[in-house]
């Protein structure tokens, strides 16, 4: 049985009902863990609790050659991070709060969300960097 049929009678044996659940709960646990990752990665970069490194923060050249432009840099981009993070967490609860059913819509709001917030936190942080 070919892969694609064999998920069409399952989505027809599925009720509308548990489906929607199963969707609603299922976006909201993936974004907001989405949202408290971001949270929790940015909270030690912004406190400037991490040395340069090459795992973890703003990698490149000009802030793993120097300590100060490393911590401003990494302060600047977790700031935006964890307004992103916060931003992502509460249009969830929203969502889970006053669109019981999840739609096609709601799991692209937040993609759109995380692909232009990170976009803009990361560019916007090249542009400060470059004033470092």
């Amino acid at each position: 049985m070919k892969p694609i049929l064999w998920l069409s009678l399952l989505a027809e044996a599925v009720p509308a009902d548990a489906e929607q659940k199963f969707m609603t709960v299922l976006n909201f646990v993936v974004f907001i863990s989405i949202g408290l990752l971001l949270i929790i990665i940015a909270i030690p970069l912004l406190l400037g609790k991490i040395q340069p490194n090459l795992w973890y923060g703003f990698r490149i050249k000009k802030t793993l050659s120097d300590r100060n432009t490393w911590l401003k840099a990494n302060r600047f981009m977790a700031a935006g991070f964890l307004i992103l993070g916060v931003v992502i967490v509460i249009y969830n609860i929203w969502l889970i709060t006053f669109s019981p059913a999840i739609g096609f819509y709601e799991p692209i709001g937040n993609l759109l969300i995380l692909i232009a917030g990170s976009t803009a936190v990361i560019i916007s942080s090249y542009l400060y960097l470059r004033t470092l």
